[in-house]
């Protein structure tokens, strides 16, 4: 399977230009108001219903989101059933087997029967990029596959994208050049890839400071709220119960 677009299928750049659109087109969720996107020599947008699930079919897409409630998994299922759909819809005689080993790469295994909304954002983001590439899809497409992971998981995904996408035509979608040097083994386009310099590095690191304290505050003001809530309550029943 090979993919045409103009401009070509690595996109790198801040939030807003554009990037997750582009994907939208490129699956056919979206149809652009000028010029077309070719996919395996067909044009995505004059395509019929048909055709375009049995595209889809052939691809292996997680899009952007870490959210339980996002396009990348099924709120439903569990992460096991989330990772063995695409197999299982494609009648795959070792989905389960598949599936096992899959979830063991991305160290997913013990959290096997949890459903989305009970393991964190970067599990659930993990969990959805081993469905994106479980089935060994001809077109892999990953919209923003770093958000909510730590270093190791990181890693994990790297090693796996490499792995796993290997013989695939593979457009990976990021603002973060540091995920697309780590990529580059894979694609090979570190001529391509800007060296940040010590002051975007710096800025990098404020951003990230700020994003956890943000998340620390957030929390706190959950645990202030909460007891709020509760101090009457328990205030009540402690004096109706002189034994507490």
């Amino acid at each position: 399977m090979s993919v045409h677009a103009d401009p070509p299928d690595d996109l790198l750049g801040p939030s807003g230009v554009g990037r997750t659109t582009r994907v939208r087109i490129l699956l056919g969720l979206c149809t652009p108001e000028s010029g077309e996107t070719l996919v395996d020599g067909h044009v995505v947008a004059g395509l019929r219903d048909a055709e375009l699930a049995g595209l889809r079919r052939r691809m292996g897409v997680l899009l952007g989101g870490s959210s339980v409630y996002d396009a990348s998994l099924f709120a439903s299922l569990t992460l096991f059933d989330n990772v063995a759909y695409p197999l299982r819809a494609a009648g795959a005689p070792d989905a389960d087997a598949a599936t096992w080993r899959i979830l063991h790469e991305f160290d997913l295994a013990d959290h096997a029967t949890a459903l989305p909304s009970a393991v964190s954002a970067g599990q659930r983001r993990r969990a959805a990029l081993a469905r994106a590439l479980v089935g060994a899809p001809q077109l892999v497409v990953l919209d923003d596959p770093g958000p909510a992971m730590d270093l190791h998981n990181r890693e994990q995904v790297v090693c796996a994208v490499r792995r796993r996408a290997a013989d695939a035509t593979a457009l990976v979608v990021t603002h973060d050049l540091d995920l697309a040097r780590d990529l580059d083994a894979r694609f090979g386009a570190r001529a391509s890839l800007p060296v940040a310099s010590a002051a975007e590095q710096a800025a990098l690191a404020r951003r990230a400071r700020r994003q956890g304290l943000g998340e620390a505050w957030l929390l706190m003001g959950v645990l202030l709220v909460m007891l709020a809530v509760l101090s009457p309550a328990l205030g009540s029943g402690m004096v109706a119960n002189p034994a507490i």
